[in-house]
């Protein structure tokens, strides 16, 4: 009898050990990770001592390197491009022949390798002056090369180190001049070796709470259309709460990952285009300002654009407009009756 008693209370003991178990396991904090996702920021509400300037994300480090603008292809034998989706900032502008190139722009993220890069023309470098962004290119226009030599601007140009050692690389799965890449470590290198800052300026963007309800006119599928050749689109996907990019009506996406590109704000403005020469070369004014629209949680909101200490800011009735904390394309075109959406 006595055993059987004993017997009992064991079992009880070991019981009542394993709920207290199971409670404390309920109760632990869950682990902060090392920078937040917004899926994990609307579970547990993490609150971050710092946040990604360009792209108002929180984070347990701070983010001080220096911003680095990367010029990549959009050539058609150029996609699907590598690291597009690691860019904190995208501006797609047009360039000779009717095809864009992007001036991404990377702090808070940095892909694996990064390309096809190519070459920089006048208003990327002064796109760049805002951001106070090392410049990484492959070559330069005429005007774009006086620019960087008279004013010293610091320019990483895969020209001059192709091979010496392999800090720019050629693919040779693809033709070129549409195969050179690189990646930040060597970047990194090289900056170093032309003593270039480590550390530079950083624009400062106005951030909304991601609960914030976004008011305009319905936008869920967007397009806008470079010339006959070239259209983008943007499909809003409400349970990311992203913007859906693509080209040509097929899904535009990254070489590495195999994942569409994506966008959480979305700024398209207007501005003038002018051909320089019979290469085609344009002058893009970045300065005037202008209209645009600004596409957010699957809406629109007419603005108007300014140029504020070198960069490109969306404003409405007077009043900065704020992004949503994420990744923002700005897509400059020559005429916004080239924009529609529904």
């Amino acid at each position: 009898m006595k055993k059987w008693l004993l017997a009992m209370f064991v079992l009880l003991l070991l019981s009542i050990g394993a709920a207290c178990s199971k409670e404390r396991s309920e109760n632990a904090q869950e682990p902060v990770p090392e920078q937040e996702t917004e899926d994990h920021i609307a579970k547990i509400g993490i609150q971050f001592p710092y946040t990604a300037p360009l792209t108002g994300i929180g984070s347990n480090t701070p983010y001080d390197p220096r911003i680095t603008m990367v010029i990549i292809e959009n050539h058609p034998q150029a996609r699907p491009q590598s690291g597009l989706n690691k860019a904190d900032m995208v501006y797609e502008v047009l360039a000779e022949g009717g095809i864009t190139r992007f001036a991404a722009f990377y702090q808070s993220e940095h892909p694996e390798n990064v390309g096809p890069v190519r070459s920089i023309r006048t208003y990327f470098i002064r796109l760049a002056e805002g951001f106070d962004a090392l410049l990484v290119h492959a070559g330069w226009s005429p005007e774009a090369q006086s620019i960087i030599t008279k004013e010293k601007k610091p320019s990483v140009n895969g020209l001059f180190w192709d091979n010496k050692p392999q800090y720019f690389w050629r693919d040779k799965s693809r033709k070129a001049p549409h195969n050179m890449y690189t990646n930040f470590e060597y970047i990194k290198e090289v900056a170093n070796r032309l003593k270039y800052n480590e550390e530079g300026k950083i624009p400062q963007f106005l951030f909304k709470d991601k609960s914030e309800e976004m008011t305009g006119n319905p936008a869920a599928d967007i397009t806008i259309k470079y010339n006959a050749s070239y259209k983008v689109g943007y499909t809003y996907d409400s349970g990311s709460k992203l913007y859906q990019r693509s080209i040509n009506e097929k899904p535009h996406t990254d070489l590495i990952t195999g994942e569409t590109l994506t966008a959480t704000n979305l700024l398209v403005i207007e501005t003038k285009h002018k051909v320089l020469d019979s290469e085609g070369r344009l002058s893009i004014d970045l300065a005037s300002g202008g209209n645009g629209y600004l596409f957010q949680r699957g809406k629109v909101i007419d603005v108007t654009w300014k140029n504020v200490d070198g960069v490109i800011q969306a404003f409405k009735d007077g009043e900065q407009m704020k992004l949503y904390p994420g990744k923002t394309w700005v897509n400059i075109v020559q005429d916004l009756n080239g924009v529609s959406y529904q």
